[in-house]
């Protein structure tokens, strides 16, 4: 956001007021869904209560700093008087209210509202109520940061209800069904009925989670602010399309950004940073299950295992699929840690899959089974056949004359070579039955497979990879795939009604 806007814009006052009072904050000409968000901002009014705004905008697109920027505009222009700033967890809505008490205590608006950069202070000169999760100024605007892990109901400051709230971040990668229905309740029978008559919502967040709050919004399913302006979901960018390089590293080849902000350079470097598929959930908004995907997420959600002591293993093994390809610019070598438990049942450990060299990737396999202490390595050696166990080896004596291994770990018989002889959709079909029938959630609870913990990468291919459809080749899922057969995994019969 910059001084520099459309001609339209030249008329209106909130883009001059940012320019004048958070001039640091701006720093790139505002796009079309920022526009409507302010014009927004500005209308509201004392007394009126306005249609909810939910913005759904790309992770790096602006969303908080703007919710934050905003409560100040509120409170400088005396237009509310009392907000709350809500998160799922209380230690990141108070992140946000020092982001806001930042803002209020800069040098402009110190110097064109001197009442609200200031801090209310007690009879006796003391900060009242000036702390980590309450920014309270001598002007009398108040803001107070609220987590649904702490909410509590009928939220007020003294005989004063809140006029202002901001929902940000209430949505979480793994939710459950339940965690989600648990902050609809409490967004809906607690927070929101709280509020005043002139209640102004704002509620902006990416897509993190089918089913989740925000995409209960963006769908219409929601029951819940049925009065609101939709902003999105709005990507970073439109047509996108990404290909690897030689040098290892993810290129954006086509595409339109969706802000300046956030340009196409700014975006190949959040995909190599962040990885491609975080980077297609947090800025793409790519949370759906694929139809003819053999998994889905809200499956592999309920039988997660949330703590690693929850779980007792017997052996342990690392399952490597090495790419076709030698080295960086080809497919990535799935590396992934699958242990048995007393039970009998598989649980996936770690997700260390990597685009290496041979020896880059040999190494990583011998490291992920040094931590976990596992029993064996299990490479597929369909492509160079004894050089995959060969190169797990030499990655092996490597790690050793490091001095990060010690002599003798992780080699000749601690590998297995195995030759795949069914296809990848069979291999994977056999898998995904341990996590039971995708389409019927009551066979669920009788799953055998479980994830310690949370795995995104590994997830988003097991939900999107559609066997009859996919060209990408999902070395996760194959490597995941042999580890269940080579541990003997095998499915509860038991019998369920149609």
């Amino acid at each position: 956001m910059t001084l520099a806007q459309a001609p339209d814009l030249d008329l209106e006052p909130w883009p001059v007021w940012l320019a004048a009072i958070l001039p640091d904050y701006c720093t790139a000409p505002f796009a079309e869904h920022h526009v409507e968000f302010w014009r927004w901002v500005w209308a509201i009014e004392p007394g009126l209560r306005p249609e909810a705004f939910v913005g759904i905008w790309a992770r790096g697109g602006a969303k908080s700093t703007s919710a934050e920027a905003a409560c100040v505009a509120l409170g400088a222009r005396r237009k509310r008087r009392y907000g709350l700033y809500l998160c799922d967890k209380q230690d990141r809505a108070d992140d946000h209210v020092g982001n806001v008490a930042s803002m209020v205590e800069s040098e402009r608006v110190e110097l064109f509202y001197p009442g609200l950069a200031s801090r209310q202070v007690g009879k006796y000169g003391n900060s009242r109520g000036w702390r980590r999760n309450r920014l309270w100024t001598s002007a009398g605007f108040v803001l107070d940061a609220i987590g649904l892990d702490t909410a509590a109901r009928g939220v007020k400051l003294e005989e004063q209800r809140p006029d202002f709230l901001v929902i940000d971040d209430v949505d979480g990668l793994h939710d459950s069904t339940a965690e989600t229905a648990r902050k609809v309740g409490t967004l809906t029978q607690s927070i929101i009925p709280a509020g005043a008559p002139d209640l102004a919502i704002l509620a902006i967040q990416n897509l993190v989670k089918r089913d989740g709050v925000f995409d209960q919004m963006a769908t219409g399913r929601a029951e819940f602010l049925r009065r609101r302006i939709l902003s999105g979901p709005i990507p970073a960018v439109t047509g996108l399309e990404v290909e690897r390089g030689d040098d290892g590293l993810d290129h954006v080849t086509a595409g339109e950004a969706t802000w300046e902000g956030q340009s196409l350079e700014t975006v190949e470097e959040q995909i190599n940073d962040w990885g491609y598929p975080a980077f297609l959930r947090e800025a793409q908004h790519e949370v759906a299950d694929a139809p003819g995907a053999l998994w889905s997420q809200v499956q592999i959600d309920a039988s997660r295992v949330a703590d690693e002591l929850e779980v007792e293993v017997e052996l342990i093994v690392v399952s490597v699929d090495p790419s076709g390809g030698a080295g960086p610019g080809h497919d990535e070598q799935g590396i992934v840690a699958v242990g048995r438990g007393i039970d009998g049942h598989g649980y996936v450990l770690a997700d260390w899959t990597c685009s290496l060299s041979p020896m880059g990737w040999g190494k990583r396999a011998v490291g992920l089974a040094i931590e976990l202490g596992a029993d064996a390595i299990v490479v597929e050696a369909n492509y160079g056949q004894d050089m995959a166990g060969s190169t797990v080896q030499q990655a092996a004596e490597a790690l050793v004359r490091e001095g990060i291994a010690e002599a003798g770990a992780y080699v000749g018989a601690r590998v297995e070579l195995i030759s795949a002889t069914a296809s990848k959709e069979e291999r994977a079909r056999a898998c995904a039955a341990r996590y039971e029938e995708k389409e019927r959630p009551e066979t669920w609870a009788a799953a055998t497979m479980h994830h310690v913990g949370a795995f995104p990468e590994l997830e988003r291919e097991m939900v999107t990879w559609e066997p009859q459809v996919s060209r990408q080749s999902p070395n996760r899922v194959d490597a995941l795939a042999h580890a269940v057969k080579r541990l003997g995994i095998a499915r509860r019969r038991l019998r369920f009604r149609p």
